[in-house]
């Protein structure tokens, strides 16, 4: 059976390099699964699982974003993440989700609050622009509407 050389590549290191029957990314439009003898292609890689399949044993990785280049022969995944299931540490995992909630709870209760007006915006309320930058006020409001209606 025919196989394909996988390599994913971090900033950091090379996290795997070795030949698979057939690789599943998760790509820009879903799910990608790669066969040998795929059509070349180019596509964004988003964060996910990116499921290996090889000698009928299935491996997967967590990866973050990136870029896919798939020849026939071969797919090349560049990230910033690639780790194992053995490689997370649950423990930092849990700490950072705590501080992202952190922080979305703080971001929300600041956009809760009214928004701040531009210097555009700080018009009298019996004064209106018509669409057409011309300033109106009082009884000329409705005769300058109707001119550019």
């Amino acid at each position: 059976m025919a196989t394909l050389r996988l390599e994913i590549v971090t900033p950091e290191t090379k996290a795997y390099s070795e030949d698979v029957d057939m690789v599943t990314l998760p790509g820009s439009e879903g799910e990608l699964g790669v066969y040998p003898n795929h059509v070349p292609l180019l596509t964004t890689l988003k964060p996910g699982e990116l499921r290996i399949l090889k000698g009928g044993r299935e491996t997967a990785l967590a990866v973050g974003e990136g870029f896919v280049e798939i020849k026939g022969d071969s797919v090349s995944v560049l990230t910033d993440l690639a780790l194992e299931a053995t490689q997370i540490d649950e423990a930092a995992v849990e700490k950072a989700i705590e501080s992202a909630k952190a922080a979305m709870k703080e971001d929300t209760s600041r956009s809760m609050s009214p928004p701040s007006r531009q210097p555009w915006q700080n018009r009298s309320p019996n004064c209106m622009s018509n669409g057409a930058g011309i300033m109106a006020s009082g009884d000329n409001v409705e005769a300058a509407s109707s001119r550019f209606s």
